[in-house]
């Protein structure tokens, strides 16, 4: 596994936002979702992904997608569903 990349600059302390974790057996739907979840609402710069090549056998994807509201929360574990993804859910 790489090490992790640390960027330079003071990092602000913010409230814990609840995520959606979703594991995708096949990248491109994971993609596909990556795509639509800005039309959603969710913010593209808090979004979390482990690519394929960082999986197991080289296949799959992981996103960790904040969700700020209840009512969003629901919005992208359905996405997430209808393109085959496993979903939990992480508390704040």
């Amino acid at each position: 596994m790489d090490t992790p990349t640390i960027r330079p600059g003071k990092v602000e302390l913010s409230t814990q936002v609840p995520r959606v974790l979703a594991y995708f057996a096949n990248a491109a739907m994971g993609n596909t979702v990556i795509q639509v979840l800005p039309q959603l609402g969710v913010r593209a710069d808090q979004l979390g992904e482990t690519p394929p090549d960082l999986m197991p056998k080289f296949q799959g994807m992981v996103l960790s997608i904040p969700c700020e509201t209840p009512e969003l929360m629901a919005q992208v574990e359905k996405l997430c569903r209808s393109q085959g993804a496993r979903v939990h859910r992480s508390r704040a």
